[in-house]
């Protein structure tokens, strides 16, 4: 297993985890307000 590559897949899910949870979180603001 290449260690690296597994690293970078950490990465990419923390990323796509954030833009979820930055973009379920965002419409809730907006309609809290």
């Amino acid at each position: 297993m290449n260690t690296r590559r597994i690293v970078c897949a950490d990465i990419d899910i923390a990323k796509v985890k954030n833009r979820m949870m930055f973009g379920l979180n965002v419409p809730m603001e907006i309609a809290r307000e």
